[in-house]
């Protein structure tokens, strides 16, 4: 179900068969979610099929997404993330900034 807010990218291969996909999406302090910023802050997102990483698919959908949200005048994109999960290389060299800590997960967020 999309919202006001909600913005959705996939990735497929020649095929067209899905092997990926990154959102945002807008929530408010009344909802308790990891990555939570503020209400004008999206969270992001992001599923690669494991066939397809390493493959640079995150990197053009982070690429795509980024410019989205910034043609939507988000000012910043949020996101937690397990600190033993590869995606945070990815999430490092978009410049996401690690804000803070929820459970064993780290909060981050990068400005636009």
């Amino acid at each position: 179900m999309l919202r006001i807010g909600d913005h959705a990218l996939i990735a497929t291969d020649s095929d067209g068969k899905k092997i990926g996909a990154v959102w945002i999406r807008l929530f408010n302090d009344m909802v308790k979610v990891y990555g939570f910023v503020d209400e004008q802050t999206p969270i992001l997102s992001m599923a690669i099929s494991h066939d397809y990483r390493g493959k640079g698919i995150g990197t053009k959908l982070m690429n795509e997404m980024c410019k989205l949200a910034s043609n939507h005048q988000y000012k910043a994109i949020s996101l937690s993330v397990d600190p033993s999960n590869p995606a945070l290389r990815l999430y490092e060299r978009f410049g996401f900034k690690k804000i803070g800590v929820d459970g064993t997960s780290w909060n981050m967020m990068i400005s636009l």
